[in-house]
């Protein structure tokens, strides 16, 4: 029975959680049902810190069951969190039990001392079925030896069970104080296809000062975060026939770009260990500075015959479609929500092309998305559409090819037609109108009574005449020219009300982005935003660049885009199109906010100042 005991010992070690924890002591059994004569094992788990002592359980009244066997086994432990040092202790009491008779057996509530505390655990109860006739004389006549087998085959089991991560690493040398390795699903992957990279320390010592010297730069590749260790959780791990500790570093989601070999670079650490030494009993510190070695993952292309509704997406995804409203007048706006999600990066998908009938204009369309750390993602598009004519309208179903690794064909989601009702709404001429003013209250032409002086037939008459029609001429010429100038200032004033009305919308639209932490969306909105005023202010018909906007603005505008305005937009640039390594580093709220205000005070005052300069 003394194998028994060890193999216990040795499981406990294996299978228990490596968590710290507040003191805790819970009781459990191998299993709640058994037939008479088999055995069970109750065991009693107290984990504690180093500052309590634990006394022996108080077992409960066993009646029912025969204590075959007792075995103890201990597991201590230490963990870095935070910058400090915490020791956790776990002893582990077996009990092997054998129930003598069948019915509904229960194992009362056991007491344990730790530290000046009296823990209580939970009764469990034991369902006893009838075994054959004789089981028990039989199970009593059984030798050392058959117990001996069947617990080895138990142990062996178990060991699978708890350890199945056991690996092989060749030449790995044993004295190092520990070392890194990156842990890969798999190394041969579609163009596309996500790749799941993890970096864990391993090491069989104590380690202190924790600093990472350098993240994997992952060139070649899209990357998405899935976890980035705040602090590190150790847990064994069977390496070469020895047991590690091993916690997680950084893990990512890895997408290769294009076709051929991508190189998954190095992770660098410092750190400092206790190692071994003749001349202490505790060991020496020692620093070290470890990397892993460099992967090379092979990428292969896409097969050919990509169906042509198909723009990139690679994985296993669903799209849906649906509107904020069924029933809308003509002429009003109504939103159209595309939604992608599934397996896969969805974050690069572009919106699928949307064949709707002419009735229909799209504008403005945005876009939120968002990687899970389950690899999950999704992507969702919003359409702004306005119907042009009433009656019954339809969207037209939406379809998308993506490319599935697992089959590795090319397979089609597609959305469900949407029936529109679109009833009378105001009859106006929007031909390049903006869709955004609609809200807006249509101006009426007001019409100018011009009063004239009462006319006399004097004796005189046709030298009268002549004189009154060249006074009601000039009169006429003046009150043209006073009008003209009316109408060109009416003008230029509902320009002005438009333009700041629309940059207003589109602040909002910024702040909103803002606000969800969406930086590189809310950079794409700002350089929209900029475009669009100056395009305005310089009455262009072609897209140009801002250099060239600013060159044909007046002389009095020009003056509200100085080189902080210049610099300011570049900002905004490099945060909404630069790669994410490069614009995450100018995602800082202080900053976003001083730029932002540099270029929403040079539009503002350019605008206001806009009449004036096109007089």
């Amino acid at each position: 029975m003394e194998k028994i005991g060890s193999f216990l010992i040795l499981l406990s070690f294996l299978v228990s959680p490596l968590q710290a924890q507040d003191q805790k002591v819970q009781a459990t059994v191998t299993s709640n049902q058994v037939s008479v004569g088999q055995p069970l094992v109750y065991k009693i788990t107290v984990e504690s810190d180093e500052s309590g002592s634990v006394g022996e359980p108080r077992l409960p009244d066993l009646e029912g069951f025969e204590l075959v066997n007792r075995t103890q086994g201990m597991e201590a432990r230490s963990e870095f969190v935070n910058g400090k040092f915490s020791f956790v202790r776990k002893q582990v009491y077996s009990y092997q039990l054998r129930p003598k008779k069948p019915g509904e057996l229960v194992i009362g509530k056991a007491e344990v001392v730790v530290g000046e505390k009296t823990f209580t655990t939970q009764p469990i109860r034991i369902s006893v079925k009838a075994g054959p006739a004789g089981s028990l004389a039989q199970e009593e006549e059984v030798d050392d030896v058959s117990e001996w087998d069947a617990a080895d085959e138990m142990f062996n089991q178990l060991l699978k069970r708890a350890i199945p991560q056991a690996q092989e690493i060749p030449d790995l040398n044993d004295k190092e104080a520990f070392f890194i390795r990156v842990e890969l699903d798999k190394k041969k992957v579609f163009a596309g296809e996500q790749i799941t990279a993890s970096w864990y320390l391993y090491t069989q010592n104590t380690l202190t000062n924790f600093e990472p010297i350098k993240y994997p730069d992952l060139k070649g590749f899209w990357k998405e975060d899935i976890e980035i260790a705040t602090r590190l959780n150790f847990q064994t791990e069977v390496v070469n026939g020895i047991p590690y500790r091993k916690a997680l570093l950084v893990s990512y989601a890895l997408f290769p770009i294009k076709p051929g070999t991508a190189t998954i670079d190095s992770y660098k650490l410092r750190a400092s260990a206790l190692m071994a030494n003749p001349l202490s009993a505790f060991g020496k510190p020692y620093t070290f500075t470890k990397t892993n070695p460099p992967v090379k993952i092979e990428v292969q292309p896409l097969p050919p015959g990509q169906p042509e509704d198909f723009n990139g997406a690679v994985g296993q995804f669903q799209m849906t479609a649906k509107v904020d409203k069924s029933q809308v007048p003509a002429n009003e706006p109504f939103s159209l929500k595309v939604r992608l999600e599934g397996r896969g990066n969805a974050k690069q998908v572009e919106l699928p092309t949307l064949s709707l009938p002419q009735e229909f204009e799209t504008f403005d369309t945005k876009s939120d998305s968002k990687f899970s750390k389950d690899g999950s993602s999704y992507k969702e598009f919003e359409v702004l559409i306005i119907p042009r004519k009433e009656g019954k309208l339809t969207i037209p179903s939406i379809s998308m090819s993506y490319f599935n690794p697992a089959t590795r064909k090319y397979e089609r989601t597609q959305t469900q037609a949407i029936e529109m009702s679109v009833g009378a709404g105001k009859n106006l001429n929007l031909t390049g109108a903006n869709p955004l003013d609609l809200s807006g209250e249509m101006r009426q032409e007001k019409k100018l009574v011009l009063p004239g002086p009462a006319l006399e037939i004097p004796q005189n008459y046709w030298s009268v005449a002549v004189e009154k029609s060249i006074y009601a001429i000039s009169t006429l010429i003046f009150c043209l020219g006073l009008l003209l100038v009316g109408m060109k200032e009416f003008r230029t004033t509902s320009e002005n009300e438009a333009l700041l009305k629309q940059v207003a919308i589109r602040l909002k639209t910024i702040s909103q982005s803002h606000k969800k932490n969406a930086y590189k969306e809310a950079g794409v909105q700002v350089i929209n935003l900029v475009d669009y005023v100056l395009t305005e202010l310089t009455k262009s018909t072609e897209s140009h660049s801002l250099d060239v906007l600013l060159e044909k603005l007046p002389p009095s505008l020009q003056e509200y885009y100085k080189n902080s305005f210049r610099t300011s937009v570049q900002y905004f640039e490099t945060l909404g199109f630069a790669p994410e390594e490069i614009s995450k580093s100018l995602m800082n709220e202080d900053r976003f906010d001083k730029e932002l205000k540099i270029v929403k005070d040079s539009l503002l005052e350019s605008i206001k100042k806009f009449g004036r300069a096109t007089s």
